[in-house]
């Protein structure tokens, strides 16, 4: 048996805070999630214990209380001299001892700090001013982060720059946009949002701001990708966060959060999975944003160069401003590509050979040329998202086999 930290299913009207006080009990091992009418996804077990526990309390309360009264009665009845002046004494401090715990539980309830507080949706604009007043630690984990998307990223940003310069640090885990839990969790959605893009936006967002911040605060913000089906979505700063658990069928955002202290058990839990998360095999923003590969041309010229890259579907596609100079220079047209990308970053390392996204890709058929066009720009379209407006030819990467002429069969985008 586990020991868990449950809440009472609670369904606050809108705008409504509503207060959660945890509950200690033993009970099978269980990750909350929504399940219906649970909306902080207690176990039925854990149910059962919460309504124990309080049963519990009430039973010793009145074995209290029956064993004072009985006191009383056998000292008004049957006691005499100091025997009855004691049975008095106890039972009256009993009776006492149990009034004022109730009155100071029901005062402490009333005036206490609140622990948890449970909010309909995420407040994004809350949160940003929260960061903006932060001053030592902020901490995001999320597949994608609402608090990045258009409508919300400038405010975020601000309250960032705000709390770096007061000297917080700021880490960011996001899921790996080009891995399977990206993909899988975009489908849980219907697409709506695209996932993967939304992440691949969110993460330019980043590196734009983190370049922009003075050398010297460069450091004090952290992006790392991960690459497992997140279980919790959470937003910290310095001593009390607001989080969220995994929703199948909504983005996280957009179920019932909670506001908690870092050192109740529940934000213990999270920030647990946070630190476990960060320190296991993560991909640094370094290898998101670039990778080393080593290209070979016929001439036998040879180049190591770092390659910018992203995926479109089941394609990967490279380029960069020393890969494009290289290949102008040597007039090359036919390479191949052998490189390793980061381990978990859902790309194959091997052999590839370049071949080059034109808009009339190569297709000598009048009638296929408004698609290559179409497929040329949608391409280009993925690259800006990833690395803003650019000129560079972008060249698909065909796997090494059967050799170049691989390249007119190469995949093509729906």
């Amino acid at each position: 048996m586990a020991r868990h930290f449950a809440y009472p299913a609670i369904d606050p009207k809108p705008g409504h805070r509503v207060v959660g006080r945890p509950a200690i009990i033993w009970s099978a091992p269980h990750l909350p999630g929504p399940e219906g009418d649970n909306p902080l996804g207690l176990s039925h077990w854990d149910q059962k214990g919460f309504r124990r526990h309080r049963r519990r309390q009430w039973m010793y309360i009145s074995v209290t209380v029956a064993l004072a009264a009985s006191m009383l009665v056998v000292a008004w009845r049957y006691g005499d001299g100091f025997a009855q002046n004691l049975l008095v004494e106890l039972g009256g401090g009993l009776l006492l001892l149990v009034g004022a715990g109730v009155l100071l539980d029901k005062a402490l309830t009333r005036f206490q700090v609140r622990e948890v507080e449970a909010l309909r949706n995420l407040d994004q604009n809350a949160v940003a001013e929260n960061f903006a007043a932060s001053h030592r630690q902020i901490d995001i984990l999320g597949g994608w982060s609402s608090l990045l998307t258009e409508r919300h990223a400038k405010s975020t940003i601000d309250s960032l720059r705000s709390a770096i310069g007061k000297g917080a640090t700021v880490r960011v885990l996001l899921l790996n946009p080009y891995g399977d839990p990206a993909r899988i969790r975009s489908e849980e959605l219907g697409h709506n949002p695209n996932v993967p893009e939304e992440i691949v936006r969110q993460l330019r967002k980043l590196h734009e701001f983190s370049t922009e911040l003075p050398r010297d605060q460069r450091p004090r913000i952290v992006v790392r990708l991960y690459s497992t089906m997140p279980a919790v979505q959470a937003n910290r700063w310095d001593d009390k966060m607001v989080m969220a658990f995994l929703s199948p069928t909504r983005p996280t955002n957009e179920t019932q959060q909670l506001e908690t202290f870092v050192s109740t058990p529940l934000a213990e839990f999270v920030i647990d999975k946070f630190e476990t998360i960060w320190n296991g095999a993560t991909i640094s923003f370094g290898e998101y944003m670039s990778t080393t590969g080593v290209l070979k041309g016929r001439n036998g010229s040879e180049l190591t160069s770092a390659l910018e890259y992203f995926r479109v579907g089941n394609v990967t596609y490279v380029s960069g401003e020393e890969l494009s100079e290289w290949l102008d220079h040597h007039a090359l047209t036919e390479v191949r590509l052998t490189w390793a990308p980061a381990q978990n970053l859902g790309i194959s390392p091997g052999t590839y050979w370049l071949d080059r996204v034109t808009e009339s890709g190569g297709a000598t058929d009048e009638s296929a040329k408004p698609r290559a066009l179409q497929e040329a720009k949608r391409v280009r379209r993925h690259y800006e998202a990833k690395y803003g407006k650019s000129s560079l030819p972008i060249y698909r990467l065909i796997r090494d086999e059967p050799g170049p002429a691989a390249a007119t069969d190469a995949p093509t985008l729906d």
